[in-house]
């Protein structure tokens, strides 16, 4: 089974990638390195794509490791990962709120949100549901209009509600 991510895309924030991609195809082209422009657009896309690489294996890396590990449903790991990620960001939040030009992250969502969610779904998953919904409370304070936390919360209301119905019968 699959194990649902909180991926969602903002194309306002992909701007600064096409930009990216774009000014290094023009100095490619300035600096004659190729001989069209075809040679100087895949190359100025592998250099994003080699800088998205080293974010990700470098400042990103606890976050990234932590969503391996949930894949790998070894939640236990994946929370130690995603607890130290939500420490560097809550440390240095103005990556985290220029993350569309320093990491040319295109995420609808930052990375303290997107943590949160993920130990939100940790915590649901390991049936700790009070920890789950404190996380998703979270998410919802730094963006109160996060669907994915508010349908969270809801499930997860939903499922004490039908709980303790079954518990009345």
């Amino acid at each position: 089974m699959d194990t649902p991510q909180a991926k969602n895309t903002s194309w306002i924030r992909a701007v600064p990638l096409f930009l990216v991609i774009l000014l290094c195809t023009a100095a490619f082209q300035a600096l004659h390195l190729f001989r069209d422009c075809t040679f100087s657009a895949i190359a100025a896309c592998l250099v994003v794509v080699g800088y998205r690489y080293l974010i990700l294996h470098t400042v990103t890396r606890h976050h990234t490791e932590g969503s391996r590990l949930v894949k790998a449903q070894r939640f236990e790991e994946a929370i130690q990962a995603f607890e130290q990620n939500l420490a560097f960001f809550r440390k240095h939040p103005n990556l985290d709120g220029w993350r569309s030009l320093i990491f040319l992250s295109a995420a609808k969502y930052g990375y303290r949100e997107m943590t949160l969610l993920n130990l939100g779904y940790i915590y649901g998953q390991i049936g700790k549901g009070g920890k789950s919904e404190q996380y998703y409370k979270g998410a919802l304070e730094l963006n109160p209009k996060n669907r994915a936390a508010m349908a969270a919360l809801n499930l997860l209301n939903a499922k004490l509600k039908d709980s303790d119905l079954q518990g009345a019968q």
